[in-house]
């Protein structure tokens, strides 16, 4: 029962520090840099959402660097936006997340760099001064990822050992069994 109750209590608290304390979005063009993006504390950590409202049968590669006051990349990250059909099935991804630890007071800015085609245009091209996204910036608590998984990893363990000790599951079994 304390291993059920401590991981309660982990993922309890892995929900508090996942909580936003404030959400920006906006409509942006990949042309510039967009920004700022204004950390008040060391080690600030945002989750950055790209939603990409795309037309039909097209894909678009979006690589995005986060760049610090001085216009240094601290880091980057990207992915690739799709719509795709056919006779009776379809496929898109057009949201793409990812959590971003901002080491140092101060403000920071986004960097696109966006290739991509359509089923008119088989080739691949540069897309960054035509492309809009939307993006979307939640400041988190903390990190809650470990709290999260150690929470899961602890309530299993104690089912388990819950288990052992009551033999419910094996007891319930026997009455199933001896009802036949």
């Amino acid at each position: 029962m304390v291993f059920i109750g401590f991981s309660l209590l982990y993922l309890a608290t892995g929900f508090f520090f996942n909580a936003t304390t404030n959400k920006i979005e906006r409509e942006v063009s990949t042309a510039s840099p967009f920004g700022p993006i204004t950390a008040s504390e060391k080690d600030t950590i945002v989750e950055i959402t790209l939603r990409n409202g795309q037309v039909r049968q097209s894909w678009r590669n979006v690589e995005v660097d986060v760049l610090d006051s001085r216009q240094r990349a601290i880091t980057a990250f990207g992915g690739e936006f799709f719509h795709e059909s056919g006779y009776d099935w379809t496929e898109s991804e057009r949201t793409r997340s990812v959590k971003v630890v901002l080491p140092k007071p101060g403000n920071y800015y986004l960097k696109f760099n966006v290739t991509g085609a359509s089923s008119r245009a088989r080739t691949g091209k540069d897309l960054t001064a035509s492309t809009n996204l939307a993006v979307g910036i939640e400041y988190k608590r903390g990190g809650s990822e470990v709290l999260n998984w150690l929470g899961i990893a602890i309530l299993i363990i104690g089912v388990v050992l819950n288990e052992i000790r009551n033999q419910s599951i094996l007891t319930m079994i026997g009455k199933w069994s001896d009802s036949d």
